[in-house]
């Protein structure tokens, strides 16, 4: 980062907030070898790094969302970087109960 961060008032009350400290968790680093938990790709990949800007743009410290477990999810499956996809990825149905 080679400008000083301008700090957002509010941002951090916002879902953009919540999805970055949440991706910033999941894309953490495997220690040996230093590759993201999530995608594979040399840490810190770019996922986490603007997850990290993100952060830091709110007025947070990304290290304190560093040891936490992500929050439980819901919603639809979906396949992902290197990870095979069945048919029963590409079809749902919904229930509007």
């Amino acid at each position: 980062m080679g400008r000083p961060l301008t700090i957002i008032p509010g941002l951090r009350q916002s879902v953009m907030f919540d999805v970055a400290v949440a991706l910033y968790r999941r894309h953490g680093v495997e220690r040996r070898p230093r590759v993201c938990k999530a995608c594979g790709q040399a840490a810190p990949c770019p996922v986490r790094l603007h997850a990290e800007l993100v952060i830091a743009t709110a007025g947070a410290d990304p290290q304190q969302f560093e040891d936490a477990p992500p929050p439980g999810h819901t919603g639809f499956r979906v396949g992902g970087r290197s990870r095979p996809i069945d048919d029963d990825a590409l079809t749902y149905e919904r229930h509007d109960d």
